[in-house]
C-alpha cells in the first residue's frame, strides 16, 4: 500500500507533496492530528500528533494490519524487531519517569517513600537497557560507579594523589 492509498482511506488533506494530515481514527479526533507521508526506507509513515496513538492503535481502528499495509516486503530480523521492542520500551519507561517527576505525578503518590521506590526502579530499568543497547555505555556507568565507591570510601585528596603518581611515572 502506498501512502497515497493509506492517505485516501483516511479522506485525508495533502499538505504538500508527500505529506498528508487526517483525523486519527484510534481516538475521537475533532482536528486533524494524524500525520502521514511517503518514508524513505517504507512506504508509509505516519503519526498521530495529539494523542501519541501507537502505529498499531491506529491501525486497528482501520482494520488494518502491518501486512496489509507493507505488503509482501520480507519482516524483520530476530535482531532489528528485539532492538525496536528496546526502544520502544526505553521511550515509554522515560515518559513514565517524566510524568512522576513532574508536580502532578508528585500528587498521585500517597506517601512519598513509594514514589521514590518506583523512581529508583524506573532508574534501574532505564539503566539496564541502555547498557543493553550500547555496551560502550555500560563500561563507562563501571568506570563512573567504581570511581564513586573509591572516593567514598579513601576520599578525593588520595584519588588526586594516586592520579599524580601514575601519571608522572
Amino acid at each position: 500500500m502506498t501512502a497515497f492509498e493509506f492517505a485516501a482511506l483516511l479522506h485525508a488533506k495533502q499538505i504538500r507533496r508527500g505529506h498528508w494530515i487526517a483525523r486519527c481514527p484510534a481516538h475521537g479526533d475533532k482536528r486533524p492530528s494524524l500525520s502521514i507521508a511517503e518514508g524513505r526506507k517504507h512506504p508509509v509513515v505516519f503519526k498521530c500528533m495529539s494523542q501519541g496513538c501507537t502505529q498499531d492503535e491506529v491501525l486497528k481502528a482501520m482494520g488494518l494490519t502491518w501486512k496489509d499495509l507493507l505488503g509482501d516486503r520480507p519482516a524483520m530480523s530476530k535482531e532489528a524487531s528485539a532492538r525496536l521492542r528496546d526502544e520502544q520500551t526505553l521511550h515509554a519507561l522515560r515518559d513514565l519517569k517524566r510524568a512522576l517527576v513532574s508536580p502532578a505525578g508528585a500528587l498521585l503518590a500517597e506517601r512519598q517513600y513509594r514514589l521514590n521506590a518506583l523512581r529508583r526502579k524506573l532508574d534501574r530499568r532505564i539503566i539496564l537497557l541502555e547498557n543493553s543497547m550500547n555496551p560502550a555505555l555500560s563500561a563507562i556507568r563501571e568506570r563512573d560507579a567504581k570511581t564513586a565507591r573509591f572516593v567514598k570510601r579513601w576520599g578525593w585528596d588520595r584519588l588526586w594523589e594516586l592520579y599524580l603518581n601514575t601519571a608522572s611515572a
